[in-house]
């Protein structure tokens, strides 16, 4: 009989052990949450609605800005908001950066990058292209507060054209191919070249890049734009072309020095350092 009881309870006590570890990491999270989200009833507001309410969209602000930024609860802004403003991931990239005049968003999702550099550099004017619409919509209500951000319902390509974005799942992942496959949407893509030329703009300052594998596309052709840019901040999608960090790497490091911030590699042109 004791060691059927025993038996019967093995299952209970790892569920409290694994309750006891799940509170254990919320409270941890909390406390890493409550100096950038600007004290203990905001924090306590955001961890409410997010894990008790379970709303759908949540609203928040970070420390030192009273603007809204919106996140879909569920869905990976919630790992993007993390990733961005409590892990800093950015930080070690844009630390020593001269104030830059012009930066380009390339795979902007919700605008959340754009807000961590208009947060640093107010005066700075960036760009955004965001190509999926559900994507763009949020982009457009998180940025529409600030007259220096300005938004592109556009993927960024080797040329202007028409394109196909293949949905995996329309929050979470998709990517831009110049073919047409089943499960696909028409977009609008637009060159850098085009881009810079039609704006009249003679350098980037920044330009980062989290584009889900058209990075090595963007670099295989077209490409005068390199030599206007300073510094190239870009998450190299391996997974979905192999090899493409040897080829980027091999096409930059004659005119930019390499380092990394977080998950993403940083080209520095060399006559920066």
């Amino acid at each position: 009989m004791y060691h059927v009881l025993s038996h019967s309870l093995e299952p209970r006590a790892a569920e409290l052990m694994n309750f006891s570890q799940k509170i254990r990491l919320r409270y941890r999270s909390f406390k890493i949450h409550l100096e950038e989200l600007g004290g203990f009833w905001k924090t306590s507001k955001y961890f409410f609605e997010k894990h008790i309410l379970r709303k759908k969209q949540l609203r928040l602000t970070v420390k030192g800005n009273d603007v809204p930024i919106y996140l879909r609860n569920f869905t990976s802004d919630i790992d993007i908001f993390a990733q961005i403003f409590i892990n800093k991931e950015y930080e070690n990239g844009i630390k020593t950066l001269p104030v830059p005049k012009i930066i380009l968003d390339c795979g902007a999702n919700i605008g959340l990058a754009a807000l961590y550099f208009n947060y640093r550099y107010p005066y700075t004017l960036i760009y955004c292209f965001e190509p999926e619409h559900s994507n763009y919509k949020l982009l457009r209500q998180n940025v529409g507060a600030y007259s220096n951000i300005k938004t592109y319902e556009h993927a960024i390509w080797t040329d202007t054209e028409k394109l196909y974005l293949n949905l995996n799942n329309p929050n979470d992942s998709f990517t831009v191919s110049d073919k047409n496959n089943d499960d696909v949407v028409r977009i609008n893509a637009v060159s850098l070249n085009d881009f810079l030329l039609e704006n009249q703009i003679d350098k980037i300052d920044l330009l980062k890049l989290d584009i889900e594998g058209a990075e090595l596309p963007l670099f295989s052709k077209n490409l005068d734009w390199i030599h206007k840019v300073d510094v190239i901040i870009v998450e190299i999608h391996e997974r979905i072309n192999p090899g493409s960090t040897q080829y980027i790497n091999d096409l930059l490091t004659p005119y930019f020095a390499i380092s990394y911030t977080g998950e993403y590699v940083k080209y520095t042109r060399k006559t920066l350092n």
